[in-house]
């Protein structure tokens, strides 16, 4: 198992419920959970992309401490200096994101128009974070026009994608398999990594963005 995406009613994950999945590369946090669990991705060395809701208020200890393949954090906190991030008394620093690589990137929402920097230096300014990350905005990518050929296309996207507020577009991606009636499982996502294969439906002819 690589990825993960989880039903959005998902609300909470226990404590070191993925620890040392060493298969692990893509998860995508549910929307509607507040808080990441202690040793929740401890040591998933080949995870390299993580997606943050914005309803994430909590980070415990050693949530992603060991994750040194994780190069993407597509962060949707707005108030990152509101979040709190457990520290550890018995090693006296942050131990959240231990050992995440040095050119880490975060992609963060973007601020006030007029003045993106500012927003940005919020998450730099945390005792957690590290000088060499770097930090990608929102603003930075420009947005997605998808027009679809018929009413049931296949689609990747070298960009992430969030279906949440397009409306008359719905997106599938295969979630398992049933040996016994040979049949691939379809799940509807919003929150989609790049380079994700998906199947969409909606009316054909039509522009989406």
């Amino acid at each position: 198992m690589t990825a993960i995406y989880l039903p959005e009613s998902v609300e909470s994950i226990g404590s070191m419920a993925f620890w040392g999945c060493s298969n692990l590369e893509t998860f995508v946090v549910p929307v509607n959970m507040k808080k990441v669990s202690a040793n929740m991705f401890y040591n998933c060395k080949n995870l390299s992309y993580v997606y943050l809701p914005r309803s994430i208020n909590t980070f415990e200890d050693d949530a992603f401490h060991g994750c040194t393949s994780l190069t993407y954090v597509n962060s949707k906190i707005k108030d990152i200096e509101n979040v709190e991030v457990y520290y550890s008394t018995y090693s006296q620093k942050y131990t959240v994101f231990d050992n995440l690589p040095d050119t880490c990137t975060w992609r963060i929402p973007a601020g006030p128009a007029d003045d993106v920097e500012k927003y940005a230096r919020k998450y730099k300014e945390q005792p957690w974070w590290t000088e060499t990350w770097r930090i990608s905005i929102d603003t930075d990518v420009e947005p997605q026009i998808i027009t679809l050929s018929s009413d049931l296309v296949t689609y990747c996207s070298s960009e992430d994608i969030d279906f949440t507020d397009i409306e008359g577009l719905k997106a599938y991606i295969a979630s398992g398999f049933n040996p016994t009636t040979g049949e691939v499982v379809m799940s509807r996502v919003n929150i989609v990594p790049a380079n994700t294969g998906l199947l969409l439906v909606g009316t054909g002819g039509q522009s989406y963005e």
